[in-house]
Formats: C-alpha cells, sequence, structure tokens
C-alpha cells in the first residue's frame, strides 16, 4: 500500500538512484549518470498478493522497465518488466504517474487491475506501450487517464490518437485531456517541461494571465514561495539540459542592494506638453550570474494610460513579458532567460498617453525589483511626469514645496502646503512586492498648511521593512522610500 497526498511535496515517488530531480545528487556527480528509461525493474504485483491489500494513489513511478535482448527467443525476451508488472493479480492503481519508463505497465493472464486518473509519459515510441495487456481472453480497463495528447493513445481503433501506445485488449475511453499529475515545473500540464512553460510562469508574474491553482502548485520551482522570472529562468535551463533538477530555496526571498546585482535608472522629470502620446526610457544593467528581473512601476491612471513596453530592440535570448494592473494601477515587467540576462545600459522603452483630464502632474514610481528572486533595497523612487507646460527641474523645484515625511513607533506623520482649496488627496502605502497596506482618500481641502498622521494600527498586517509612501492632489504628486523599524 503506498497512498501520497494530491501536493507535490506530499506525491510518493519511485525512482531510479540516479534520478537527482527528486531528492537531490546522491551521488554527488552533477549530472553525470542520468538514469535511462530501464533502469531497475519497477514494481510487481504476482499471485501471492491479496487484491484488495495492494493500492497504489498519487505516486511517480519513473525510470523503470527491464529490457534486453536475448538470442534464445530469436529477439526481443518476451519475458519482461513494466514500471508496473502484473501476474494474476488485480491492484487498485489511481491517480499515478508513469514517466520515462520503457513501458508503463505490463499485464499477464488473469489481472483485472483498478485503473483510473493515471498519467502516462515518455514510455519507448517505437516499442513500448503505456499499457501491455499479454493477455487477449480479459480486458485491462484505464479509465480517465492521460496519454501525452489529448487525442488519446496511438491504437487501430483511435486513428486520431498521438499518445502513448497502447496494446489491444485494453478499454482506454474515456481518456482524460489533461495531465491529472504533473511534476515541477510543467505548468502547461502535458507531461513536459519546455519553454512553453517558462513562458507561462512569465506571464503570471507579469500579471498578463492567471495560473490556476494546479498550475500554481509546480510553477514556484525555486520552493521559496514565490512565483516570477526567477522560476522561468530556471524552467528554461531544464528545458534546455543546463540543470537537471530544481534545487528548492529557503522560504522568501534574500535582499540585496541594487548595485550588487544591478542598476535601474530612468529621468527625473518627463515633460510633454504638446504630444498626447509620450515615452519613458527605462536604463538598465545587470551583473554576471542575474538571469531574471522583475520590475514594478506606479502610475497614476487618471493623468496618463500605459500602452505597451516597446520590444523592437530588445537583445535576443531573452523572454519578457508586461502586465498592467489597473486596481494596483500598477505596471509589472519580468524577464528571464536561460544563461545571464548580460544587459549593459540596456534601453527599455515604455509607451504611455496622457488621459483628458484636469490633473497636469504625476509621479512615476519604481516600487519593487528583483533580480533572481533577491529583492533589491536601494531602488530609485519616482519621476515627474507633466503635461501642462514645459517647466524646467528648477521650476518645478520652487512651485513644489516639499513635504516633511518622518517615522515614529506609532506611525508615519506628513506635513506639506497646498496652493488652493477643495482639492482631494490620495495616501497610500505599499511594500516593496506592491502590497498596499494603507490607503485613504480625503476630499475638499482647504488650502494652506495639511497635517496627516498614519498610524500604524491602522495598517494591513504591518512589519517591519521599507515601504513606499504615495501622496496624490491636483497641486502635486509624492512617493517617497521609508524604514519601519
Amino acid at each position: 500500500i503506498a497512498k501520497g497526498g494530491s501536493t507535490v511535496d506530499s506525491t510518493i515517488v519511485f525512482t531510479s538512484d540516479r534520478d537527482d530531480f527528486y531528492g537531490g545528487d546522491t551521488y554527488n556527480d552533477g549530472d553525470a549518470n542520468q538514469p535511462n528509461t530501464y533502469y531497475w525493474r519497477g514494481i510487481n504485483f504476482l499471485n501471492e498478493s491479496i487484491d484488495e491489500s495492494c493500492i497504489l494513489e498519487n505516486c511517480i513511478i519513473k525510470n523503470a522497465s527491464d529490457y534486453y535482448y536475448d538470442p534464445n527467443y530469436s529477439g526481443y525476451n518476451p519475458y519482461r518488466y513494466g514500471a508496473i508488472t502484473l501476474d494474476n493479480a488485480s491492484p487498485t492503481i489511481k491517480g499515478c504517474l508513469f514517466d520515462n519508463n520503457y513501458y508503463g505497465m505490463i499485464s499477464r493472464n488473469t489481472s483485472l487491475p483498478k485503473i483510473t486518473n493515471c498519467d502516462f509519459v515518455g514510455t519507448n515510441p517505437t516499442y513500448g506501450y503505456g499499457i501491455w495487456n499479454m493477455t487477449s481472453t480479459n480486458t485491462v480497463t484505464a479509465e480517465g487517464c492521460w496519454w501525452n495528447s489529448n487525442t488519446g493513445p496511438r491504437h487501430s481503433t483511435n486513428p486520431g490518437g498521438l499518445g502513448e501506445r497502447v496494446s489491444n485488449y485494453v478499454d482506454f475511453t474515456p481518456w482524460a485531456t489533461q495531465l491529472a499529475k504533473p511534476v515541477l515545473g510543467d505548468v502547461s500540464m502535458n507531461g513536459e517541461v519546455k519553454p512553453y512553460d517558462a513562458s507561462l510562469v512569465l506571464q503570471h508574474a507579469a500579471g498578463s494571465i492567471v495560473l490556476s491553482a494546479k498550475q500554481l502548485t509546480v510553477a514556484d520551482v525555486s520552493g521559496n514561495g514565490i512565483i516570477s522570472s526567477y522560476d522561468a529562468s530556471l524552467i528554461l535551463q531544464y528545458s534546455v539540459g543546463l540543470i537537471t533538477r530544481f534545487d528548492p530555496e529557503p522560504l522568501g526571498t534574500k535582499a540585496a542592494t541594487l548595485n550588487d546585482l544591478a542598476t535601474i535608472s530612468f529621468p527625473d522629470l518627463i515633460s510633454e506638453s504638446v504630444k498626447k502620446t509620450f515615452e519613458i526610457p527605462l536604463t538598465v544593467s545587470t551583473v554576471q550570474g542575474i538571469k531574471a528581473l522583475d520590475m514594478k512601476y506606479l502610475i497614476n491612471p487618471d493623468h496618463v494610460k500605459f500602452i505597451r513596453l516597446n520590444k523592437d530592440k530588445l537583445p535576443a535570448g531573452i523572454s519578457i513579458e508586461t502586465g498592467f494592473n489597473a486596481q494596483k494601477c500598477e505596471i509589472t515587467i519580468s524577464m528571464a532567460s536561460a544563461y545571464d540576462l548580460r544587459l549593459n545600459n540596456q534601453q527599455f522603452v515604455l509607451e504611455f498617453e496622457f488621459n483628458d483630464s484636469g490633473i497636469s502632474e504625476s509621479q512615476f514610481s519604481l516600487t519593487t525589483a528583483m533580480a533572481n528572486d533577491h529583492f533589491l533595497t536601494e531602488i530609485p523612487v519616482s519621476a515627474t511626469i507633466n503635461s501642462k507646460s514645459a517647466i524646467t527641474g528648477l521650476d518645478y523645484q520652487s512651485k513644489l514645496t516639499e513635504p516633511i515625511v518622518y517615522t515614529d513607533q506609532d506611525g508615519i506623520h506628513t506635513r506639506f502646503d497646498l496652493s488652493k482649496s477643495n482639492q482631494n488627496l490620495f495616501i497610500q502605502v505599499v511594500d516593496l512586492t506592491g502590497r498596499i497596506l494603507y490607503k485613504k482618500d480625503v476630499k475638499n481641502l482647504s488650502s494652506g498648511p495639511q497635517y496627516f498622521d498614519l498610524f500604524y494600527a491602522d495598517f494591513e498586517n504591518p512589519r517591519r521593512g521599507i515601504y513606499i509612501l504615495n501622496l496624490r492632489t491636483d497641486d502635486f504628486s509624492y512617493s517617497k522610500k521609508l524604514l519601519i523599524k
């Protein structure tokens, strides 16, 4: 009896000692001595088995079969073994993955196993079988199984089937159209870890798609609790053979100063008083070893609208996705490569257009940056976008009275002036992941000095760390990075 759980980390795995994908590098020999599809003889249920006490559920069986040439049989010995071999035995096999075996299952004599919702992937395409029933007097039933294609298995009774081969005397209908038990990294759930899986992770990290609950369980290949471009990079590395396993990292991410791993810069002032559309150039450099980068920027959607990231001059070999979260007013840019990004003052151009509103000025703020899942703690905070007149930096400084912001053990305290009455104030505090801890709208403020206290008791799950304070009125938009102790 082997009953595993339904999650990735509670599955029971039967595999070769040389399979480093599970359990790590057993012999500390790197990628050397990888197992083949017939490395061990698998699991055998014989006539002596008590069927009611033979159960495999939520298991993975890999690299198992017995396959050899025997001249006494004028060819291949017909008495061979699969990942599971049955001989006058009828176990219950449910929700199991047969992965990279020469034969998935071989059934002999009067075996009548109960097979449901299993996945068959990677058997030998020419001579192997997902299920091989060697007895013509009884039919093996395998319902709701995935045969490595949504067209079903390859068999003469299923002429359109492109999946794993099955023998005669196997009832394979109805079949599943999606993998039941994907392995780590198989986000598309088709039985293979390929660059397309990395693309799905990257799109999710950028917010352009949302992965399903099952996909999320296999997308975090770094094992640190965050799904980011770094997971996409690891999947790319695996798919091209640079790594043979996903080594888990401690939960949570590490912090590093910006210049240690990457530099990100953009102009302090963007003034476009004539054109409807405008661009913000981002200049990015990364150090050796950085294969993934995530950036999040806040904008004021009442003032500007994000159009796209111009990809015309981006480097080859880098996968990049962008997304815009309208609720958070947040632009996300995620990029990954199987190799080092090697960005050297690379320019990324963001395209915007102005909205038809009375707002003449807003902030463009970098709130989060991660390189290889390292949070970059020293980040440039914001730029000013002006759409009213082509003011100079000196004019801008004289126009705005710099707010006074300080923190103490109780909260964040702000002091600033408004030049005119009947203005609305928007206050927001976000952490470096973009999570909103505090927000408030204040209506119809009078002109003159303003005093606002933001108490930690009103924050959502306050913790020690670095946060971004955003203040926005008709007069100005202001962002400041704060360390809350």
